[in-house]
């Protein structure tokens, strides 16, 4: 048993009846309440309904005028039709229509069709569209037939009709589908197509009359075996589970979403939605309960009352009060008791541990934040000035005295702040409280949250409180990123400072790297009180502090030298800048490019055979590539090293290739490296490597020691007939000695002379190609001056506005005519603008 969902009112105190005669049946109807009694008379009131003081429904009712039908028979039913100004009534087997305004009973052509009736029903969910029209189904007892009939002001007139297979006790009309209780079952007819649906047979121990009651569309709602109440569609089929009556009921009427039963002592409200009870109400000599036009009307033996709903507001209380949070929550309007009402569910549901149904009752009910931040302990601001709502919406002293369940208090208050964020955005009032509790709550369900929550430029937090519950809770880390979004980045870089050097520990920060990112981030004069700190920590990450990737050799200058000066202290990562510099960013600066060589030059001297010579390649490469080095400082620094080949290299630079050469020949020995180097130093020029190479040859054909002459007689063979397409063929021919056999040097020769015959070849080709271009540009010429040029007396030059006396006259191809030392462009028209130029 739930709360108190109606409460009764008196309408008719006593009814104005004669001795023994009882009410049997009810209408009501603009303002009239029809009674219609055993004794077959018809007695009409006049209902005025007003709201007294206290808000609660009162009636005053008003004896008119008592009409006989048929004398002591019994009226079993009314039906009143405003709209035609009819009134239906049932009695003696006979259904009458009467004039509602007289009630005269009005003669109506077919009336021999509303004699013998045994049930009458009227469909409230016709398929006409005529406003001014019923549609009534009649039950002939005798002949076992059902007739719709359609009634207007001025006819009664048969629609259809259907054999029954026995006499119809009960029925009740939806659409174009009549329910109906025959002596032996309930079966669904098809008014329509003429089918029909048997359902279940009427229970034979049942000593009472079957009751059939529509509930919505094509469903009703009938007396079934064992008490039960039975929900049935028009297909055949319950649509809901049935519910078990407490009583036996005589009549029932359904008011969404509650169905109430009449029995002879009480009135019992069940719910349609879980088909339990809900309240019982104690009523003797109960005969009748109808519902008209929202009014639920209660009948005993000689008085009538009303069935009025209790204020949603009180039964809404009752129902929570007692547990049914649910109910209390359907009941609910959208109003700010509504509200109300939903703040309570959520936090009901909050304290048994439900915290889906908590969360969306509490946003559903738009509850103070704050009410909930304040049931968990240090969520709120220590300075919050909020207060509990007074009367309370709980009493839930804090989060421990809830439910336990698997899922943590604080995982239900993230998704419920989320949420609350989500929805509000930046209109929420207490955007300061909310965004602070979700910081420390992250702290404890999320933590790798909680930097991207801080960092969002749409938080507001109160950093006093946030900060000492950092600090309380040794989140180091969180404390500095909040340093930080408080613009208080050397407060920051402290703490994180801190970390780094494992003075502090969190292990929640992200890295020395991290460090660096915000580092660089900073003001010069941060990053170069802090860059010792990285550098110390990790030398590659920290050289990437000083790696702009905008840098700007001009404008940056100053910092680039002072990075080079702090780095002085970290060789490796001075490297690793200075590559940066020249290779990276492209540096022309002939100190960047000669202190990366020295860096090299000095790794080179630290390393080991293996590792010295896979860095003396980078020193190499930088040396050949680069045309900014100081090769002469470069030169000192390596007279103490093994590095002949970059020594040539040097050498090369200043343009000394004999000493380079002869480095590498006599002193190396390295004829490869001879080559090589020829090739590295012209950088892929033909003329450069020619002459390179021609030097060589001239190295191995004047060796220094008569005793390496035969060698180097090969050395010069191997080398005129290896790179003979790189040599000039002349000039090697030259030089060679008459003692010789031509034919050691047979392949070179062959390749000398295909080249001399090719160079001649393109030769000719180009002399008749430009003797060609010749004779085109001569043949314009003459075509731009074949016609004479007639300059008169008065004729002037277009720029300087003189005669042409003297000084020459030019002409452009437009006819403009000037001196010629007056010409600017002669391209370019000095009037017009127009421009001239020969397209060969």
């Amino acid at each position: 048993m739930s709360s108190k969902l109606f409460e009764l009112r008196p309408v008719v105190s006593r009814v104005e009846l004669e001795a023994g005669e009882k009410v049997e049946t009810l209408e009501y109807s603009v303002g009239s309440l029809f009674i219609g009694t055993s004794a077959g008379n018809l007695v009409q009131y006049g209902l005025a309904e007003r709201t007294d003081e206290s808000g609660q429904r009162q009636f005053s009712a008003n004896y008119i005028t008592t009409k006989v039908i048929v004398a002591k028979s019994r009226v079993s039913f009314l039906y009143a039709a405003p709209a035609i100004n009819r009134l239906l009534v049932l009695c003696d087997s006979t259904l009458f229509i009467l004039n509602m305004s007289d009630l005269t009973i009005l003669p109506m052509a077919g009336s021999n069709k509303l004699k013998g009736v045994s049930a009458v029903c009227i469909n409230n969910n016709p398929t006409m569209d005529n406003p001014f029209s019923v549609e009534v189904c009649v039950a002939k007892k005798k002949q076992c037939q059902l007739a719709l009939l359609t009634l207007t002001e001025d006819k009664l007139s048969v629609s259809k009709t259907r054999e029954c297979s026995h006499p119809v006790l009960a029925m009740a009309m939806d659409g174009v589908y009549v329910c109906a209780a025959l002596t032996t079952q309930y079966i669904v007819y098809n008014m329509e197509n003429m089918t029909d649906t048997e359902l279940f047979p009427l229970d034979p121990q049942s000593e009472l009359l079957p009751t059939i009651t529509r509930v919505d569309r094509e469903e009703f709602l009938v007396l079934g075996p064992g008490n039960l109440g039975m929900f049935v569609k028009a297909t055949g089929i319950a649509g809901r589970p049935p519910i078990q009556w407490s009583a036996n009921f005589s009549n029932i009427v359904y008011t969404h979403p509650y169905i109430i039963g009449q029995g002879s002592e009480l009135v019992a409200v069940y719910s349609i939605r879980d088909q339990g009870l809900k309240q019982g109400l104690s009523y003797s000599g109960g005969r009748f309960v109808g519902f008209f036009d929202g009014n639920i009307f209660l009948a005993s033996s000689n008085n009538i009352d009303c069935v009025v709903p209790v204020p949603w507001e009180q039964q809404a209380s009752s129902l929570l009060e007692s547990g049914q949070v649910e109910e209390a929550v359907l009941l609910a309007k959208d109003t700010e008791e509504g509200n109300r009402v939903r703040q309570k569910a959520g936090f009901m549901y909050l304290k048994e541990g439900n915290f889906m149904k908590a969360e969306e009752m509490l946003l559903k009910g738009s509850t103070d934040v704050r009410e909930v931040l304040s049931i968990f302990p240090g969520m709120l601001p220590i300075k919050s000035k909020f207060v509990r709502s007074i009367p309370p919406l709980h009493t839930i002293p804090d989060i421990s005295s809830i439910k336990h369940t698997e899922i943590a208090p604080n995982q239900f208050l993230v998704s419920y702040l989320q949420s609350v964020i989500n929805r509000e955005g930046n209109s929420l009032e207490s955007r300061t409280e909310v965004h602070t509790a979700m910081v420390k709550v992250l702290c404890d369900v999320s933590p790798t949250e909680v930097v991207a929550f801080l960092k969002d430029e749409n938080t507001l937090l109160d950093q006093e409180d946030l900060a000492e519950f950092f600090i309380a809770k040794g989140l180091q880390h969180f404390l500095a990123v909040l340093h930080w979004k408080d613009n208080n980045a050397e407060a920051a870089l402290k703490i994180w400072s801190l970390i780094v050097t494992e003075k502090l520990s969190d292990e929640y920060f992200p890295g020395v790297e991290f460090f660096c990112r915000q580092l660089s981030l900073c003001s010069e004069e941060l990053m170069y009180n802090y860059c010792d700190v990285a550098l110390q920590k990790d030398i590659q990450i920290g050289a990437k502090l000083f790696m702009k990737p905008q840098i700007n050799f001009e404008s940056d200058n100053q910092f680039i030298d002072n990075a080079l000066n702090i780095l002085s202290k970290y060789p490796e990562a001075r490297t690793i800048f200075l590559e940066f510099l020249v290779l990276e960013r492209k540096s022309d600066v002939e100190k960047h490019h000669t202190q990366l060589a020295m860096a090299f030059i000095n790794q080179v001297k630290m390393a080991k055979d293996i590792q010295a010579e896979e860095l003396s390649q980078n020193l190499s490469k930088l040396i050949l590539t680069s045309k900014h080095l100081n090769a002469k400082f470069l030169l000192q620094n390596l007279k103490d090293t093994d590095l002949n080949y970059e020594k040539a290299i040097l050498h090369g630079k200043l343009g000394e290739h004999d000493r380079a050469l002869d480095i590498l020949v006599n002193k190396l020995k390295d004829y490869k490296l001879a080559e090589h180097y020829c090739d590295d130093i012209s950088a892929n020029q033909p003329e450069s490597k020619a002459k390179l190479l021609f030097l060589l040859l001239n190295i191995y054909m004047n060796p220094t020691s008569q005793m390496e002459k035969d060698k180097f007689t090969t050395l010069a063979v191997d080398l005129i007939n290896n790179r003979a397409e790189d040599l000039n063929g002349t000039k090697v021919i030259s030089i060679l000695p008459e003692t010789w056999n031509i034919s050691i040097i047979l392949p070179a020769l062959r390749k000398f002379s295909r080249n001399l015959i090719h160079t001649q070849r393109m030769t000719k080709i180009s002399k008749h190609l430009y003797k060609g271009e010749n004779i085109q540009v001569h043949n314009k010429l003459v075509g731009c001056t074949k016609d004479p040029i007639f300059v008169m007396p008065n004729n002037y030059c277009v720029v300087c506005q003189k005669p042409f006396t003297s000084g020459g006259i030019a002409r452009y191809p437009n006819g403009v005519m000037l001196h010629q030392d007056c010409i600017k462009d002669g391209e370019v028209c000095p009037i017009t603008g127009e421009v001239f130029k020969i397209k060969l």
